[in-house]
Parts: C-alpha cells; sequence; structure tokens
C-alpha cells in the first residue's frame, strides 16, 4: 500500500514536471518572439534612422553646394564688374581707396563669424562631453556643422586670396599712374624751361652785344686813349700856333700862308662841333637795335 501510493505520487509528480516543462518551453518560446519581435523593431527603427540621417546628410550637403555655388557665382561676378570699373582711366583715384576699405571690412566680418561658430561649437562640445552622452542626431548634427565650417573657412581663404590680388592689383596700376604723370610733368617742365632758358640767352645775348656798343660810343676816353683824340694844345705846338691864336710867321719850309691857316682853323672848328651830332645819332641806332631785338624775341616766343 505504501509502495502504490509512492508510485502515485511519483506520476503525479512526474506529471506536475512535463507540465512544469510545457510552461517553461512555452514561455521560452514566447521570451524568444518577443525578443525577435524586439530586434526586428529596433532594426527597423535604426534603419530608419540611418534612412533619415542620410536623407538629411544629403539635403544638407546638396544644399550647403547649392549655397556655396551660389556665393561663388555672386563672387566672380562682383569680381568682374568691380574689374571691369577699376580698369577704367576716367575714374577717380578715391573709387579703389573705397573698394579696398570695403573688401577688409567683408573680410574681417567673416572672419568673426566663423570664429564665432567655432567658439560655440567648442562651448557646445564641452558642454556635452560633461553630460550623459549625445545622440546620434546630435552626433550628426555636429558633423554636418563642423563640414559647413571646414567648408566656410575655405571659401574664406579663397575670398581673402582674391582681395590679396586685387590689392596688389591695385597697387601696380596706381604706381603706374603715378610714376606716368610724373615723367610727364618732368618732360614738359623741362622742355618749357629749356625753351625759355634759350630765348632768355638769346635776348641777354643781343642786348649785351648791343649794350657794349652803345656804351663803347658813349663813353669818355680813358687816360690810355687820350693821346688818339685831337688835343689843343698838340695841334697848336704840331701846327706852330702861339697860345693867343697868332700864327708864326716863319715855319720849317718858310713862311707861313694866311689862306692855309684860315683852312686848317676852320676845318677844325667844324670837326669840333659835329661830334655831339654824332654821338646822338649812334644812341639812336643803339636804341632801335635794341627794341627791333625785343621785338623779335616776342615774336618767337609766341610761336613756340
Amino acid at each position: 500500500m505504501a509502495r502504490y501510493k509512492k508510485s502515485e505520487q511519483l506520476e503525479q509528480a512526474q506529471k506536475e514536471l512535463e507540465t512544469l516543462r510545457k510552461e517553461n518551453e512555452t514561455l521560452k518560446k514566447t521570451h524568444e518572439d518577443e525578443l525577435k519581435k524586439a530586434k526586428q523593431l529596433h532594426e527597423e527603427e535604426l534603419k530608419k534612422v540611418k534612412e533619415q540621417a542620410a536623407a538629411d546628410l544629403a539635403k544638407n550637403d546638396e544644399d550647403a553646394k547649392k549655397k556655396l555655388e551660389e556665393m561663388r557665382h555672386e563672387r566672380n561676378v562682383l569680381s568682374s564688374t568691380l574689374n571691369h570699373i577699376l580698369d577704367d582711366p576716367k575714374n577717380p583715384q578715391q573709387i579703389r581707396t573705397i573698394v579696398d576699405l570695403v573688401a577688409q571690412i567683408q573680410e574681417l566680418r567673416r572672419q568673426r563669424k566663423v570664429e564665432q561658430q567655432e567658439l560655440d561649437l567648442q562651448h557646445q562640445q564641452h558642454a556635452l562631453s560633461q553630460t550623459t552622452p549625445p545622440s546620434k542626431r546630435q552626433i550628426k548634427e555636429l558633423e554636418l556643422q563642423t563640414q559647413c565650417n571646414r567648408e566656410t573657412r575655405i571659401f574664406v581663404e579663397e575670398a581673402r586670396q582674391m582681395h590679396r590680388q586685387m590689392g596688389e592689383r591695385f597697387e601696380k596700376v596706381k604706381n603706374v599712374q603715378e610714376r606716368y604723370a610724373v615723367e610727364r610733368s618732368n618732360l614738359s617742365g623741362s622742355s618749357q624751361s629749356q625753351d625759355s632758358i634759350d630765348a632768355g640767352q638769346l635776348r641777354s645775348d643781343r642786348r649785351s652785344s648791343q649794350l657794349s656798343v652803345a656804351s663803347n660810343e658813349h663813353s669818355e676816353p680813358s687816360p690810355g686813349e687820350i693821346p688818339l683824340t685831337v688835343d689843343a694844345a698838340d695841334e697848336e705846338a704840331k701846327s706852330g700856333d702861339t697860345s693867343q691864336g697868332r700864327p708864326p710867321l716863319f715855319t720849317t719850309f718858310g713862311a707861313r700862308s694866311a689862306t692855309a691857316d684860315t683852312n686848317t682853323s676852320s676845318n677844325t672848328r667844324l670837326t669840333t662841333l659835329s661830334q655831339p651830332q654824332f654821338y646822338r645819332t649812334q644812341a639812336a641806332r643803339a636804341e632801335s637795335k635794341t627794341q627791333q631785338g625785343e621785338a623779335e624775341d616776342e615774336e618767337t616766343k609766341g610761336n613756340k
């Protein structure tokens, strides 16, 4: 009887064990199905996130490229317009200075904007490093922001090089214009000064020659030239006249003739009286020559 009871208990325990095994298998299968479904859902969600991130990245890349292309096109148009305006010789020099200043201001503004963006990015990275790990969306946004900043720096560097080349070109054009103006002023000044020097030299030579002739004619005889002039005492000694004005009765050749004395005294008197008139005539001629020379100089200067 005891053995029968033990066998019944054993059968009942086996049935319970079998029931528990079936329930365990059912629960295990259910758990596996739930894990499989969760994994599948997770994979689907991850796939959607990746696709969305890739789409966003492609869209942002396309927008950035389009914006960069528009900025490059605008830069090329502005560069060609500026070159056309600045190459025009009719424009004043102040336009080039204004363009240089505006370009420098724009470059400084771009540099400030890029530096501010980099500083904000560093603050964000520092704040994220001190908190929980960032999500995938934030990582993608940071990568996109970094790429945008890198492209912006490249564009700023290209713009800086373009402005530097434009500044060098402006300096070359300015130097050429200044050198041309200096050479032109030197050429005009040297030609005018040479003409005036030649005209003044010619005029001074004529005046000096005419004044020397007039001074020689009007000047008093020097002590060395006194023997060349007519002296009354010498004439009296040579002719034999006395201090009282009476001729001697006899000369070396014999008796002195009264007619010859009269002719000699009259000729001497006529020559002495005509000398002032002769000097006035010579002075008038010298003055007329001087006026004629000045008139010729004025006419020559007017023709030049």
